[in-house]
């Protein structure tokens, strides 16, 4: 038995490239532009502590986890009045409550979210409506979502009331899965929507009143 060791830096194709070259402990597979295939049936073996380094690449068929986990949340009081329409929410600040962390982050401008990246997201809202002088009937948390960038619908509610006169509160989530194909056109925005006086959108700064991101998935 003969064992033949053959020492090399740099293997290259008949054409010249590159196709393994080894330096200061990095060995290189490939070129920018080169394909590189493990068969159907074969199998890639990252051992355990070893690191696979996919920074700038495009990688396929693979699946990722959660990329984004995000919550925000209402700073201050909302005096809802009698609007009997619908109001955009816009005193919004990101969670940094003790022990809080997070996964990416989503963006805020005068209360319409924008995703950092395309994916299947699931999105919470959740209203802590105070009834401080009366009952207050049909009050309404509600997520809109544009797919243009421009006209805003309804996709998912909850209402809740009280018909005590005064000194109530009550909390009102929603949520929806929300398909986000293109995120320059596809947006969400958090609304409320009061029948009677009196009643308030509480907020402050603990967590009273919050609008919560998970992206599940790719789209």
């Amino acid at each position: 038995i003969m064992t033949a060791i053959l020492k090399v830096d740099t293997i290259q194709d008949t054409s010249g490239n590159n196709i393994i070259n080894e330096s200061s402990n990095t060995i290189t597979i490939g070129a920018s532009g080169d394909t590189i295939t493990v068969p159907s049936g074969a199998t890639l073996d990252v051992a355990s502590g070893a690191t696979l380094d996919t920074t700038n690449a495009t990688v396929t068929g693979i699946t990722q986890g959660i990329t984004l986990a995000d919550q925000w949340h209402i700073t201050a009081n909302i005096d809802a009045g009698d609007s009997n329409t619908d109001t955009v929410i816009t005193n919004w600040t990101q969670d940094a409550y003790t022990g809080y962390g997070r996964i990416g982050t989503m963006s805020e401008s005068s209360g319409i979210f924008t995703f950092p990246s395309t994916g299947i997201y699931l999105c919470e809202l959740a209203l802590t409506f105070y009834y401080g002088v009366a009952a207050s009937n049909y009050n309404y948390s509600r997520l809109q979502v544009t797919t243009n960038n421009s006209s805003y619908n309804t996709i998912a509610e909850t209402t809740n009331f009280t018909r005590a006169a005064e000194n109530y509160i009550t909390t009102s989530p929603t949520s929806a899965i929300i398909d986000v194909t293109n995120t320059s056109n596809v947006k969400v925005r958090p609304v409320f929507h009061v029948r009677s006086s009196g009643t308030d959108v509480e907020g402050g700064s603990i967590v009273r009143s919050y609008f919560k991101f998970i992206r599940l998935g790719d789209t």
